[in-house]
């Protein structure tokens, strides 16, 4: 038996151990017979290294994550509403950690979980950073205003909780940080950047940019360093200078006497993470970003000798990183994180599943595989049966937009757009024969594609108003012009395309004879971008949220009539700018519907009757497994929880 910890001051008993490796995708989950397991670890928001680089945090919407940077494998998920974080640091000593929870920041003990201290700002405002002082007397977060006001910097007593005023002197109220504290903990430096639109030069507003930094022990504004642009900042071990790492270059500061003494900018398309080591050299981890829009490698460097003392060659995008004295380096990639020591030439290795959130879901017909699409992360391929095995993934080189669609016999394939090329691939995954391409006229910005291999059609729109559907056999190109869709789906029978967006609208279109069968006109399912739509099994009936009245509407298509009306759910909250989605069964029996900001629930399409209802926090996309006994419902979070319906259906 292996414990656990399950949720701040709470363990969990399991004994499913696979291959060494702990079932994570057990970890954390609700109290619920229904849920199956968690696919994925959530969305990397931010890490932090404790002092001794003994361990990472990760915050994601999940919880806070601890990996043990020995072993590279995690030890442990925080979870409950306080866990869930948007920032996380440690306190000078490893034994404290910092999150957020919208304007409240928690204070844990690391090692038992309990809650120390509450510090509260303001229920209006989200937290963007926080960071002790290395003496332990202060504890320091930047928010900012969720209805647009300028952010703010509040400083705490570390020891008490107190929330002080002690910086006597202020220049401005748009804080937006990065912050930092000298090593001392005499000094904190804090930038601000905005444009100031209530004091226009000829016409045109300013762009101001600047680190002030302050004095801990008076309050007062030691240096005010005006132009100074900042990612993120350190001050050196003396207290003298103050480092600035940007995009792509990296900016020296002599504090006292408010002037820039030293710049460099050799660095190529990177972001720059610098950091003082105790004895006071500064390097700087070059780290690229999405690739291919960032240029080489990752590396750090001894900034003054203008030396490379690390490089990892670039092989999936790399997400966050942090950087521990200058010494100790922790960075993720798409599907990896890895730890660098100065004086080690390679980097320890560890495994994770913290990718974003899928667009869409399909099971592939035996059941066993769910493939989750996603354009940050390609094709991940779940098995269901074994939820804590990391997916198999498929990306499309080089190209952008992209869906999938499955064959009766199980095969899964892909269709793509390279907007370069001007040309749209078709190819099967796992296969070795080369993609089927289409050649047409010159696309404007590709908006969304769509793939239907039952009707044999592969469909992408652009931002110029134009839908192109491609006959999957023949090449032959159906044209529909006047279509700004952001999204689309062709019905499984390819008779039909429904589709919308921000200017055009939800509308339903016969594809060969490209009139409209329900347009904006009819008001019979609501057209606004913010409600989705979806067609049943045998392409008779599309479902979607009913314009004239907060009903869900199941539209027969042949009769253009609504066959079913289903009340709207009272957690589903029609004044908030949330999308809902919806999934049929393969039977075409139940529908199950989920929000973003409330619950999912499955009715019966024979009845309207709801038949079961479960909690999905930031649910995007839902699907059935083939024989319905499987629901699964992917999150902003970037997971995807699977339910079992065998009860209720």
């Amino acid at each position: 038996m292996t414990a656990i910890p399950n949720r701040w001051g709470a363990v969990q008993k399991d004994d499913s151990i696979s291959a060494g490796v702990a079932d994570t995708s057990q970890w954390g989950l609700p109290d619920s017979t229904d849920l199956i397991a968690r696919l994925g670890q959530g969305r990397l928001n931010a890490l932090a290294l404790s002092p001794d680089a003994a361990w990472l945090a990760v915050a994601c919407d999940v919880g806070i994550w601890r990996y043990d940077t020995a072993s590279m494998s995690p030890v442990s998920l925080w979870t409950g509403k306080a866990a869930r974080s948007y920032s996380v640091s440690f306190s000078p000593s490893g034994r404290q950690m910092a999150t957020d929870d919208r304007g409240v920041v928690h204070i844990w003990d690391v090692e038992s979980g309990n809650l120390d201290l509450v510090l509260k700002h303001t229920s209006k405002s989200w937290i963007e950073e926080t960071a002790f002082s290395q003496d332990g007397r202060w504890f320091a977060a930047i928010a900012t205003d969720r209805g647009g006001d300028p952010g703010s910097l509040a400083l705490w007593r570390a020891d008490a909780g107190e929330k002080i005023s002690l910086l006597k002197e202020n220049i401005t109220d748009h804080w937006n940080g990065p912050l930092a504290f000298s090593p001392d903990g005499r000094l904190l430096a804090c930038y601000t950047g905005y444009r100031d639109y209530e004091n226009k030069v000829d016409g045109e507003t300013p762009e101001i940019h600047a680190v002030t930094v302050w004095d801990m022990e008076t309050g007062k504004i030691a240096a005010h360093l005006t132009d100074a642009r900042a990612r993120n900042l350190c001050i050196s071990p003396c207290g003298r200078y103050l480092a600035a790492g940007l995009w792509a270059s990296i900016e020296v500061w002599d504090i006292a006497a408010g002037q820039m003494v030293q710049s460099y900018s050799d660095y190529g398309e990177r972001y720059i993470h610098v950091s003082y080591t105790p004895e006071g050299v500064l390097r700087a981890a070059a780290v690229p970003g999405t690739l291919p829009r960032s240029d080489g490698s990752l590396s750090v460097w001894d900034v003054e000798q203008k030396r490379t003392i690390y490089i990892d060659e670039p092989r999936e995008n790399y997400i966050h990183a942090a950087f521990l004295d200058g010494t100790t380096l922790a960075y993720f990639t798409d599907r990896e994180w890895r730890v660098w020591e100065y004086g080690e030439e390679e980097p320890r290795v560890g495994k994770h599943t913290h990718i974003d959130c899928p667009h869409s879901l399909r099971f592939l017909p035996d059941g066993k595989t769910l493939a989750a699409v996603s354009i940050q992360n390609g094709v991940d391929l779940w098995d269901v049966q074994t939820p804590q095995r990391p997916p198999r993934v498929f990306r499309p080189a080089g190209e952008g937009k992209f869906s999938i669609d499955v064959s009766p016999e199980g095969k899964l394939f892909i269709v793509s757009v390279n907007e370069n090329e001007n040309a749209v691939r078709l190819r099967e995954i796992d296969s070795a024969a080369p993609p089927i391409e289409y050649k047409g006229p010159i696309f404007a910005e590709i908006s969304h594609t769509s793939l239907s291999i039952a009707a044999g059609l592969a469909s992408h729109s652009d931002e110029g108003g134009n839908t192109y559907l491609w006959d999957a056999g023949d090449g032959r190109l159906i044209r529909i012009e006047d279509s700004r869709y952001s999204g689309f789906q062709i019905s499984p029978d390819g008779k039909y395309l429904i589709g919308g967006g921000e200017w055009e609208g939800w509308n339903l279109r016969d594809i060969q004879s490209r009139e409209y069968v329900l347009n904006a006109e009819e008001k019979r399912i609501d057209t606004s971008e913010d409600h989705n739509s979806a067609f049943s099994p045998d392409g008779r009936t599309i479902v979607g949220y009913g314009h004239d009245e907060e009903m869900i509407v199941l539209w027969g298509i042949e009769r253009r009539e609504a066959r079913l009306t289903i009340p709207w759910p009272d957690a589903w909250d029609i004044s908030q700018t949330s999308c809902e989605s919806y999934a049929f069964s393969s039977d075409g029996r139940y529908l199950a519907g989920c929000y973003k900001e409330g619950t999912g629930h499955v009715w019966s399409v024979d009845t309207g009757e709801q038949v079961a209802v479960f909690e999905c926090p930031g649910a995007y996309c839902l699907a059935f497994s083939p024989d319905g006994s499987i629901l699964a419902v992917a999150d902003f979070g970037g997971t995807i929880r699977l339910w079992d319906m065998t009860p209720y259906i």
